[in-house]
């Protein structure tokens, strides 16, 4: 059947590459306090090339193919993180600076021309040939701010009470490298969070709250209450294969990049302890990640034809 053969040429790929390296230092300045700082650097190279669109002509019993797209990103990420955490009793408070610079560059061959034509059994699916270069066509440079409080208070064994603020202020200058005109432009966004978790069991909770926050409630304060009732950053892995990023609640909650299904990768991670006992670390992590696929058909009968676009 038509629909379980790709015409797609016979070269088109998506491919990624991702590295990310993560040093962590500690200080413990007294029992109920801790201080660290985390650096990160990020760089992500992504690349996409293929047929975007088939429809079949029946009069000419060929499938044509058009818009021969290829595009390719270019993202690299410096981050850097200031915490302070007091635990004393009931009340565990969480305070914090973070700060990053994103650089981006957006490369495509628009206005993705190229067509051509093949049988719709018995092909040889040819190759990607474009008229149109690939060429540059914006960069953007990012740096944002962030401070963050969040303080939990344990009303008893089963009762948690949480309460957070947060401000963050982006400034995002976007360049046109094929002469159009770009911008620069200032956000600031505050957040504030309070809320209530009940333990049902040791390791069972159920959690309410009223947010006021422009970010997803991927980064809830109650997620981070469930961790045996201590604010404490988690990892969480990111939907999809988007941008790696900090996606931070108010207790700083790195979002790890990269849930890329069928990805092949490795990672090197040493560590060490500094004397006086005080110290913890400091501590490297080195992540590099690949990923790639071919791009299969979708066909859809629209407008009395068979119609497939793919992205």
């Amino acid at each position: 059947h038509l629909r379980n053969e790709n015409y797609n040429v016979g070269d088109a790929d998506i491919r990624y590459a991702d590295d990310k390296a993560v040093a962590r230092l500690t200080w413990r300045v007294s029992p109920a306090l801790a201080i660290s700082n985390e650096l990160a650097y990020m760089k992500a190279s992504r690349n996409w090339r293929h047929a975007e669109y088939y429809v079949y002509d029946p009069a000419a019993k060929l499938v044509e193919r058009s818009d021969y797209i290829a595009i390719r990103h270019d993202h690299e990420q410096t981050a850097n993180r200031l915490d302070a955490r007091w635990n004393a009793g009931a009340n565990q408070l969480a305070a914090g600076w973070e700060s990053a610079t994103i650089n981006f560059q957006h490369t495509n061959n628009s206005p993705y021309g190229g067509s051509s034509s093949v049988t719709p059994t018995g092909f040889n699916p040819g190759v990607f040939d474009s008229p149109d270069p690939l060429r540059p066509n914006f960069a953007t440079d990012t740096t944002t701010h962030a401070l963050y409080l969040e303080d939990a208070y344990r009303l008893n064994q089963q009762w948690l009470l949480l309460a957070g603020a947060r401000h963050d202020r982006y400034q995002v200058q976007r360049v046109s490298l094929l002469g159009a005109v770009g911008f620069t432009s200032t956000l600031n966004s505050n957040a504030v969070r309070l809320g209530l978790t009940w333990m049902l069991a040791p390791h069972a909770g159920r959690c309410t709250g009223s947010p006021s926050t422009m970010r997803p409630a991927a980064c809830s304060t109650c997620q981070a209450a469930r961790a045996n009732w201590r604010v404490t950053p988690r990892a969480a892995s990111a939907p999809g294969i988007g941008p790696a990023r900090y996606c931070t609640g108010f207790t700083s909650r790195r979002c790890a990049p990269m849930a890329n299904p069928g990805g092949r990768g490795s990672q090197r991670k040493t560590s060490w302890r500094l004397p006086a006992g005080r110290w913890t670390g400091p501590t490297f992590r080195w992540l590099r990640r690949t990923w790639s696929a071919p791009i299969p058909a979708c066909w859809n009968w629209s407008g009395g034809a068979w119609v497939a676009r793919c992205t």
